[in-house]
């Protein structure tokens, strides 16, 4: 008896050990034969997603990625400041909203700007 419960749990631990190594491996998994896009390809792709999205011109969708990035740095520099505490870092975050959507209200209309500014941000500059 003892042996039978020994040889099915061996047989079943090399059952699941052969199932979870292929299960890497497998073809449909999200990293097998693709590449990161580098940052010109990024670039261009979020040009066309605003370009489409916006339905704006190609010089505005610029516009709209350069002002997209500056907000993006801010915040990257906001979290890698370790110095700070929580109350200064929401007044630097709410600034930093505000004034994205400040640029982003020169370039875009509110129905724009509603598609790529999230609701709870929106708020912040009221």
């Amino acid at each position: 008896m003892k042996r039978i419960i020994f040889l099915i749990t061996l047989f079943a631990g090399i059952l699941l050990t052969i199932h979870s190594s292929t299960a890497q491996t497998r073809s449909d998994s999200l990293r097998v034969n693709r590449r990161m896009p580098d940052a010109k390809e990024q670039e261009r792709h979020q040009l066309g997603f605003y370009r489409s999205s916006l339905k704006v011109d190609s010089s505005k969708a610029a516009a709209v990625i350069k002002v997209q990035n500056e907000y993006k740095a801010g915040m990257k520099a906001l979290e890698a400041d370790n110095s700070l505490d929580m109350e200064t870092r929401r007044v630097r975050i709410r600034a930093l909203m505000d004034e994205r959507n400040r640029k982003l209200g020169t370039l875009l209309t509110a129905e724009q700007q509603g598609k790529i500014i999230p609701s709870t941000e929106r708020e912040a500059s009221k």
